[in-house]
């Protein structure tokens, strides 16, 4: 069964254009973590400080062994690009459309 996370962060120096490509290829890049064959992630804009993100894995066990990785890396981009995560929610997708 496919595991869903959401997260909400807030950018203390807002959320422009550039930012949003420091992001993208930070993740992408040799820094950012490798995610589990079969995990989608989508960013989206909530508004000019804040951005949330929706991490759809293959398995609650899949994501169980990326959970480690992924929190040393949300560590440092936190400190790096002064940002805080508000809110996080986990569990197993029940109905898919």
């Amino acid at each position: 069964m496919k595991y869903a996370v959401m997260t909400t962060w807030n950018h203390e120096n807002g959320l422009d254009d550039e930012k949003w490509e420091k992001m993208e290829n930070d993740i992408m890049g040799s820094s950012g973590p490798e995610s589990p064959e079969g995990t989608v992630l989508n960013w989206f804009q909530i508004d000019e400080n804040s951005h949330g993100s929706v991490v759809i894995f293959p398995s609650q066990e899949a994501y169980e062994a990326f959970a480690e990785e992924m929190g040393a890396y949300r560590r440092k981009t936190r400190e790096s690009m002064d940002i805080n995560m508000t809110f996080e929610a986990k569990g197993p997708i029940k109905v898919s459309i």
